[in-house]
């Protein structure tokens, strides 16, 4: 079996918490707040630690809503002084949308001189950015909660798919609750279940005047979904395992749609 050493670090921000590892299958070492460790010394520390092993350096970086704490500036003359280049791989850097688009167009030429490559975690950060903005963080969804706690009916829906305006969906409602449960911190069982009902009870009583419930006799569709529990519905984005429509009601019965 090929060994290998994976050198890596947690920085949240200049005044946050470090977590040090060197997996080496012997070494793990946590600096935790309080410690007195600045973080240019940790960068120092982890640079030493990947030249010493000869081995790549991971960092989990600059993991913020404020630009103030941005660490890749300090990151990349280490690497080039290190001669780490093509090495060293940083994760998140969430701070850079805090930033100004000079700053980050100024960073964006440095860290590819440097031969650093970026690694994004959407769902991650999507879910844990912007919790401590004084005022409600700009996020591209509507404030779900806050509408649902004051007895709006708030549904959620698929727009237009793989054109202009969403370039990269699927028509699914189940992935719209899932995005939803990101975007807006709706993380427990409970958030979880108010997501499945905004895309069936909230939308099925908003349509109770214009379309039809179901009677007896009438076409009916049905799908079945491969989960455990209805919130997993929500959790896993689950997409139909089989599917019976209207349309298929017809054909066995032989009625017309009307």
């Amino acid at each position: 079996m090929a060994s290998y050493t994976i050198i890596g670090a947690t920085l949240r921000g200049r005044q946050g918490t470090w977590r040090i590892d060197v997996r080496r299958g012997v070494f793990d070492a946590i600096v935790k707040d309080g410690d007195g460790a600045p973080a240019d010394a940790i960068l120092d520390q982890m640079i030493a630690l990947a030249v010493a092993a000869d081995g790549p350096l991971d960092l989990h970086l600059d993991f913020s809503d404020d630009a103030a704490d941005i660490l890749l500036d300090a990151v990349v003359p280490r690497v080039e002084a290190a001669g780490l280049q093509g090495r060293v791989f940083v994760g998140h850097l969430t701070a850079l949308t805090a930033a100004a688009p000079a700053q980050v167009h100024e960073l964006a030429n440095a860290t590819a001189g440097a031969g650093i490559t970026v690694v994004s975690i959407p769902t991650t950060d999507l879910y844990l950015s912007g919790r401590k903005a004084r005022q409600a963080p700009t996020r591209g969804v509507t404030r779900i909660e806050e509408l649902s706690a004051a007895g709006i009916p708030v549904a959620l829906a698929s727009n237009n798919c793989e054109n202009a305006f969403t370039p990269v969906t699927l028509p699914s409602l189940s992935q719209a609750a899932w995005l939803a449960s990101l975007t807006n911190y709706l993380g427990t069982r409970n958030q979880q279940i108010r997501l499945l009902d905004a895309i069936t009870d909230v939308p099925r009583a908003a349509m109770a005047t214009v379309v039809p419930g179901l009677a007896v006799g009438a076409p009916m569709g049905a799908i079945a979904l491969p989960v455990a529990d209805a919130v997993d519905v929500v959790h896993s984005s689950a997409r139909p395992s089989w599917r019976f429509t209207a349309d298929d009601a017809c054909a066995t019965t032989g009625r017309q749609r009307t």
